[in-house]
């Protein structure tokens, strides 16, 4: 009956198959037109131009960005025991999960098969062969076969049964059978029997093909490969895993039955290996139903409480149509398939007409024509025979270019349009500079059908990754699996208690989503964004959107991890703050240091004061003067760097906020002050003295003591500095006294040169005047 139930879903997803072969044949680059096409009408151009193919390429880029790019696949967040521990173990689990999810090299592959097959249609999934590993392996889509109709209806929670294809080699099917902890189900005598076939087909250097038969996509794949008929393929055991819900004992669940595949491996269980079957049965070499000849038969043990422990589904779902059911899931392929094809037929017909345009054609009357038109040589100023007449090409065939063009350029838009959502489509030709707000709208305009592919696949993903943790935490899996026995080490050994880890359903998975849905355009857009409003955000989310910006910049998680730790030590500022907070409340001023991080100087100081108050307020409410002066110090130290924050417009929301809870500590200062005005009151009333205290008084007494001393030396220094300043003058008095006397004697003995040079000039030239009248005179 499991063979019969089997052999249904099979022909069932023929036609299914065959859909998807054709999808599979025009991304893997096969060309448009059949042999008997190209044969019927001569085609001279079949060729693949790729278009569909570099979509798929990249659609699967944007989606491993989105899955694979950020440094953790999902976090786990416990949510019992201490609140004050629970972060620091949820972190710890987090971290050395996701090392081993990391580090594995078979669950990247198994994540990226369930991304390429989820792009091309729609579906990705993923099989565990038992109940202890905790990594699963990718499995093809037509390997799953799912009953069709209302029970497929997503997520099939009403779900009867299934079957899963597998192909066992014969190391992996001794490994499966042998060893101390073998599974008591397996059918020791069925599988005695197989792997004798194996070593005979090995023997022969052939391989069964059957398989290929009936799957339409393994046929392409296979002929990708390069050939059919090969007998360079493994001998394997084909077999279907049956699962089905059984609610009829004490304990509802999911029941499993393995049965070899009569059509994939016809001769694996006939008569001359398998001892149950006898010579000349009617099924002898067919294997058709035989009694209790499962391959693995557990009995009536329960494999899976749950459909997810066995099997994950991942679903990047684009049909329009609700309810949305298994079968009815399309993916790019989908979208791509048929404007692909015509592209790849258009351009073959383009490319053909563009040879046939280069050819030379010539007008011959005769065969004779024919063999001078062969003999003539065409170069430069060569000679042609008359009778040899070349066709121009007005007289030849015209192709109507712009109607080409035109169906070209709208098929063209059809693929872009279909895949617009999956590839970087951003137009930079046009030379137009664009704001980074228009920059988003229109990228989250394009990438709004894969986000919502992305989403499903995140919303998906969270089952993976639950039974991924489930298993992790199963202690009985420590025992098989060595990964699991590391990891539950290590949490023990940094910490996490042992019943945390026993205690799976105490757990929250979260996904680690990154930003702009993996288009590298949106995510630095929003980057940007994230950087502008970070003085917005408290310190601790500051330094999350540093690292989100520097994973988007730099695409290297562990650079992101090492650039900005998650865990930071205790920066410089808030060091700094906590020293200059005691020296403020002993009743020191501090002048504020340049430099410091304003938000976390501000925050941590108002943080103190608060935490300060409340330890007044639980010791009696009334503290001392010294409290409040210290407070009122550590105030005014807050409030110059909220000041610097009010002078920067992107901070003036986060000023506001640090004001007004600096408002809220004046108010709880000035409710300490009132209170200690009235305790002092209430005192002198009751003593009928001033109400001070002996060791109030003493505290005043000294102040005022230092007051005056300092005053005193404050005098002296004045008066002193004041006779230093008197001397100083009188010195430069008699300075300026000497070199004005000095100037003026100088300037007095220079008039006298003067005066006494020009009595010499002047009577030289009375002398000189007397001279000349009297020789006119004679």
């Amino acid at each position: 009956m499991v063979e019969q139930v089997c052999y249904q879903l099979r022909a069932s997803d023929w036609s299914r198959s065959r859909n998807r072969a054709m999808v599979n044949s025009l991304f893997n680059g096969f060309p448009p037109f059949t042999d008997e096409e190209v044969a019927e009408n001569d085609i001279q151009a079949n060729y693949n131009d790729l278009t569909a193919t570099r979509k798929a390429h990249d659609a699967r880029g944007q989606m491993y960005s989105g899955i694979l790019k950020p440094g953790n696949y999902f976090r786990a967040i416990c949510d019992v025991g201490p609140k004050h521990s629970r972060s620091k173990h949820s972190d710890t689990a987090t971290r050395l999960a996701n090392r081993l999810l990391k580090k594995s090299l078979p669950y990247y592959e198994l994540q990226r098969a369930k991304i390429a097959q989820s792009v091309l249609h729609g579906i990705g999934m993923g099989v565990w062969n038992d109940r202890d590993f905790w990594r699963p392996r990718a499995m093809s889509i037509e390997d799953v076969l799912i009953p069709s109709g209302q029970a497929s209806e997503l997520p099939m929670d009403g779900l009867p049964l299934f079957a899963i294809h597998k192909s066992f080699t014969a190391p992996t099917l001794i490994e499966l059978t042998r060893g101390p902890n073998r599974d008591s189900g397996w059918n020791m005598d069925v599988v005695n029997a197989c792997l004798k076939w194996i070593d005979g087909e090995t023997q022969q250097l052939m391989t069964n093909n059957w398989p290929t038969l009936w799957s339409a996509e393994k046929w392409e794949e296979r002929i990708k490969e390069g050939g059919f008929y090969g007998g360079d393929a493994v001998p394997t055991i084909e077999v279907y895993d049956f699962y089905w819900w059984d609610d009829s004992g004490t304990e509802s669940g999911w029941k499993r039955r393995m049965v070899i595949d009569p059509w994939g491996t016809p001769d694996a269980t006939a008569a001359k290996y398998n001892p149950m079957r006898k010579k000349g049965d009617l099924y002898e070499t067919t294997n058709k139903a035989v009694q209790g000849q499962f391959l693995y038969n557990p009995g009536d043990r329960i494999f899976a409480a749950k459909k997810s422990e066995i099997i994950s589904f991942q679903f990047a779902d684009l049909s329009a149509v609700a309810p949305f059911r298994y079968h009815t899931i399309r993916g790019l392929g989908w979208l791509l398939h048929d404007p692909c094809t015509i592209q790849n037929r258009l351009t073959c017909k383009i490319t053909e007409a563009t040879f046939e345009t280069l050819t030379m054609l010539m007008r011959v009357k005769s065969q004779e024509d024919v063999q001078r038109a062969l003999k003539a040589n065409l170069f430069n100023k060569g000679f042609v025979d008359d009778t040899v007449q070349f066709i121009p090409n007005s007289e030849r065939w015209q192709v109507n270019t712009g109607l080409v063009e035109y169906g070209y350029n709208k098929n063209r838009e059809l693929i872009d349009q279909g895949s617009a959502s999956h590839a970087q489509t951003q137009d930079m030709s046009k030379g137009v500079e664009k704001g980074q707000l228009q920059i988003m709208a229109e990228l989250n305009a394009t990438t709004a059908m894969l986000s919502a592919g992305l989403l499903q696949y995140y919303r998906y993903q969270v089952g993976e990754y639950v039974e991924i943790w489930r298993r992790l935490l199963n202690a009985s899996s420590a025992c098989r699996d060595p990964d699991v026995n590391l990891f539950r080490a290590a949490c023990l050994r940094d910490g996490v208690p042992e019943k945390m880890l026993n205690s799976p359903d105490a757990w929250d998975i979260q996904p680690e989503q990154v930003m702009g849905a993996g288009n590298k355009t949106l995510e630095m857009a929003i980057a940007g964004q994230l950087m502008a409003y970070r003085p917005l955000y408290d310190p601790a989310a500051q330094r999350k959107i540093l690292r989100d910006v520097t994973l988007a910049v730099t695409d290297d998680p562990a650079r992101a991890d090492e650039l900005v730790p998650e865990e930071p030590g205790v920066s410089n500022t808030v060091h700094d703050t906590e020293i200059v907070f005691t020296s403020l409340m002993a009743g020191n001023p501090i002048t504020p240091k340049d430099g410091l991080n304003a938000v976390e100087a501000a925050a941590v100081t108002l943080n103190l004061m608060q935490h300060t108050v409340e330890k007044i307020m639980q010791s009696g409410g009334v503290g001392t003067p010294a409290d409040v002066q210290g407070l009122v110090l550590a105030a005014g130290y807050a409030a110059h760097f909220i000041q610097e924050l009010e002078q920067d417009k992107n901070s003036k929301q986060l000023a506001t906020a640090l004001n007004q809870q600096l408002g809220n500590a004046g108010n709880e200062i000035k409710g300490l002050q009132q209170r200690q005005q009235e305790q002092a009151q209430s005192a002198a009333a009751q003593n009928g003295g001033d109400g001070i205290t002996p060791e109030a008084r003493a505290k005043i007494d000294a102040t005022i003591i230092t007051a005056k001393t300092k005053a005193e030396l404050a005098k002296e220094s004045h008066a002193q500095k004041t006779a230093q300043r008197q001397v100083a003058f009188e010195q430069k008095l008699n300075q300026d006294a000497e070199k004005h006397q000095h100037e003026i004697g100088k300037s007095a003995a220079q008039h006298f040169a003067d005066i006494a040079a020009l009595d010499v000039e002047t009577a030289a030239n009375i002398r000189r005047d007397g001279l000349k009248k009297d020789g006119d005179t004679e």
